[in-house]
């Protein structure tokens, strides 16, 4: 995804109770720092500038969504 697009991408593998994620990023877009700025709604996260994981609770996606898009646009 981010080698054909050039965007920052996250993919999410859904879980019943918790769902995991693995983010990857481009060049000068530190994407382990902008998860961090969700981490109220995050049970984990960690990672590097460019590749970051986290675990969120499922019920918690459609919000962290949201607040993810919303900080996108200050980027």
């Amino acid at each position: 995804m981010v080698e054909e697009y050039y965007l920052p991408s996250i993919i999410i593998s859904k879980g019943e109770k918790y769902s995991r994620a693995s983010a990857r990023s481009v060049k000068g877009f530190n994407i382990v720092e902008f998860l961090r700025s969700a981490s109220d709604l995050l049970v984990d996260v960690g990672g590097h500038p460019m590749a970051a994981g986290f675990t969120v609770e499922t019920s918690k996606l459609e919000l962290l969504e949201k607040r993810l898009y919303a900080s996108a646009q200050n980027y």
